[in-house]
């Protein structure tokens, strides 16, 4: 199997905005072989578009079966790989371990999938035809955070309300903290039936800011924008 795995400049395992290559392993548990660093600058990657041609200069070195290995699997980038079709598994630490788990976790996933298959299968069990229950695999795992419209030059929507109601599996923090952890934006509306409870406090600690919250033009709710700090918010392409 192929890991790719976000790496620091100390062989730890990082984040994918974080300084450092991303490191090809082949092999499978206890006997990997490097195959390539794929040498990409992600921090400059600061936009969605920049995200984007970030991560398929990174694909372009894998198979369709590779999995990625990262220290968080919250956020753009992350969303991004699960729309591409790869999973990321989370894990911190020396690296030649986390391979291992990697490789552990994959193996049982494997031999999971054909229960997760089975006809008849719900929450409560397989029925066998004679009152027994067979096991059945885990509930799917939660949706990734969707991605906000791109409106262009650095400014972005995140249709809140619209999100929550077309999948009962999301919710306000799942939905909207990723994206405003991101701060891959200039400037972020965000369009929801009310505000999270926690979205001021979220907000002050991240550095972020926000007009006062207005009532929406064409429809029911509000019309909420955060600007992005000046040192964190991507370039808008155009000159000052």
């Amino acid at each position: 199997m192929q890991i790719a795995a976000f790496v620091n400049d100390q062989g730890q395992v990082a984040g994918f905005f974080d300084k450092g290559p991303v490191r090809l392993f082949e092999g499978s548990a206890g006997a990997w072989t490097l195959k390539t660093d794929i040498l990409v600058d992600r921090q400059e990657a600061t936009g969605l578009s920049a995200v984007k041609d970030a991560l398929n200069s990174i694909v372009a070195h894998l198979d369709e079966t590779a999995v990625f290995l990262a220290k968080d699997t919250r956020g753009l980038a992350y969303a991004l790989l699960d729309d591409m079709g790869y999973r990321v598994w989370k894990s911190e630490g020396g690296l030649s371990d986390q391979l291992d788990l990697v490789a552990q976790k994959e193996q049982a996933l494997a031999k999971e999938a054909p229960k997760a298959a089975a006809p008849g299968c719900s929450s409560g069990g397989c029925g066998s035809g004679r009152g027994k229950k067979a096991e059945c695999a885990a509930a799917p795992p939660p949706p990734p955070p969707p991605l906000p419209q791109d409106l262009g030059k650095g400014r972005y929507r995140l249709d809140l309300g619209a999100i929550l109601a077309g999948d009962t599996r999301l919710n306000a923090r799942v939905a909207l903290l990723p994206v405003l952890q991101e701060k891959a934006f200039i400037s972020l509306e965000i369009l929801c039936d009310h505000l999270p409870r926690w979205f001021d406090q979220e907000l002050a600690a991240l550095g972020l800011r926000a007009d006062p919250p207005h009532p929406r033009e064409n429809g029911p709710g509000l019309r909420v924008i955060v600007f992005a700090p000046a040192e964190t918010a991507p370039a808008s392409g155009e000159p000052s």
